[in-house]
């Protein structure tokens, strides 16, 4: 017995079906095209208030009515200074990437040849405490400054001084979140020992 022929109405559905494989779906932000200028500007954002806030550490130095002994405000200064370094830096290689790259997807490489490598498991483990050290230290200064800070000392009671509180709150929930991961890891491998 010959075969059937298709009808029309199963054509255009065909038809249809293989036009919609091939349509892509709409985004708001087309991330492959090099759209930066949200990070851009996030960034700029970020690299003023880092700016203010070490102008803010310098001024503490010289304060009269700050007990400067439970804070260590250099080291606060360097971390201010190095992350607006890092954050000038990323808005730089965005603008760079923005202008000279055209609309086209930049990067690549195996993803494969680095998942099989042990290096990036170690070098992970080595940043995480690394990290873990820089937060711990940055919310315990964060909080000194909150418990020397006077309310009626003009020099100590500025807006930056909030901005600095946030770091160390945000620096307290990192510290948080990973102990709280670390205290489940271990739960779990309690529990299948």
């Amino acid at each position: 017995m010959p075969p059937k022929k298709k009808s029309s109405a199963i054509k255009s559905a065909m038809k249809s079906m293989k036009s919609m494989k091939s349509m892509k779906s709409p985004t708001l932000i087309n991330f492959n095209t090099g759209n930066s200028l949200p990070i851009i500007i996030a960034y700029s954002i970020s690299v003023f208030l880092m700016y203010s806030s070490y102008q803010y550490l310098v001024n503490l130095e010289n304060c009269d009515c700050f007990e400067k002994n439970k804070v260590d405000l250099k080291f606060l200064q360097y971390y201010e200074m190095i992350a607006g370094v890092l954050g000038f830096f990323i808005i730089f290689f965005n603008v760079i990437l923005k202008v000279f790259s055209g609309g086209k997807q930049t990067g690549g490489g195996s993803l494969e040849n680095i998942r099989k490598s042990g290096f990036l498991k170690v070098g992970n483990l080595i940043i995480l405490l690394a990290m873990m050290v820089l937060h711990f230290f940055i919310a315990s200064n964060a909080y000194n400054i909150y418990k020397e800070v006077v309310n009626d000392c003009k020099c100590s009671n500025q807006w930056e001084q909030y901005y600095i509180y946030l770091q160390g709150g945000g620096s307290f929930l990192f510290l948080a979140s990973v102990a709280t991961r670390i205290f489940f890891l271990l739960i779990a491998l309690l529990i299948t020992i």
